[in-house]
């Protein structure tokens, strides 16, 4: 069997060290990015929220407006009906 040879055996152990040597670094480079990115990651999330507050508010706001809106033209369309009448009363 190859692995019975010494110097086959000594490579493949040689790569196998140098293979959990670059999965500790890995996992190192994991955590330090984790910890890194963590203030970075709240303020996202901080973001997000204040994003979402200033859509609820124009989504009110907004409806609000649409409805006062739509009773001025309301107010605005009786009015017309109102001289359309008188003028349609003085034309008589």
């Amino acid at each position: 069997m190859l692995t019975q040879n010494p110097k086959i055996r000594k490579e493949i152990n040689h790569l196998q060290d140098s293979a959990d040597a670059a999965v500790r670094q890995i996992r190192h480079s994991a955590r330090d990015t984790r910890e890194a990115v963590a203030p970075a990651s709240d303020e996202v999330k901080a973001l997000i929220a204040q994003l979402q507050q200033t859509i609820d508010v124009l989504a009110h706001e907004g409806s609000a407006e649409s409805m006062a809106a739509g009773r001025r033209l309301r107010a605005r369309a009786h009015e017309l009906s109102d001289r359309m009448r008188e003028r349609g009363r003085d034309g008589m």
